[in-house]
Parts: C-alpha cells; structure tokens; sequence
C-alpha cells in the first residue's frame, strides 16, 4: 500500500517535471497499491470511532505499476502521457526485494 501524498516525495518531483515539460521514467516491474490520503484518514477516522482495536491493513484496491501509474497521473493533471518512460528494477542494478503483491484483501 502507498499512501499517495502529491506534496512532497516522488511524485511531487514527477509533477513538477511534467509541469515542466520534462520526461520521467518509472518501474515496470515494481508496483504499488495507492490509496489517497483521504481514504486513509475516513478508514483510520472509522477505527477510531467504533473502538476498534487491534492491528489493521489498510490497501488500496488493486496493484498497479509505477510506470501505471505514472501515466496517470500525467492524464490526470493534463500532461501528455508520452512524458512518461518506462524504467526497470532489474536494468538499474537496485537491490531490492519487489514484492509479488503490495495490496492485501480488504474482503471480510
């Protein structure tokens, strides 16, 4: 699950980008389950009210890739989607353990 947060961070950086007409890359083969801060805080606001207790999960509702992602949010604040460029995990030499899922089933 990310928590999406377009103040600061990553994808602060990628608007500001966009906004100035500059590429970006994103992964590929790496990916996230964004959930909007809103939704976050309406869930942790709802846990709260109904005395909830315990460990809780909070996901977003589907896996998506950065680079998804990505474009996106270029549709979404009118940049043109072809600002967007494929990257790779693998390509780059990181060394970081990807996860096969990033979201959890909020089915009960």
């Amino acid at each position: 699950t990310k928590v999406i947060n377009y103040d600061d961070g990553l994808f602060a950086d990628w608007l500001t980008q966009l906004k100035n007409n500059q590429k970006i890359k994103a992964f590929i083969d790496m990916s996230l389950s964004p959930l909007s801060l809103d939704e976050a805080i309406s869930k942790i606001d709802n846990l709260l009210k109904n005395k909830v207790e315990g460990i809780h999960h909070c996901s977003g509702k589907n896996d998506i890739s950065y680079f998804k992602f990505a474009q996106n949010l270029a549709l979404e604040h009118g940049y043109p989607i072809q600002l967007v460029e494929e990257d790779q995990l693998k390509k780059n030499n990181i060394s970081f353990h990807v996860p096969l899922y990033t979201s959890l089933s909020i089915d009960n």
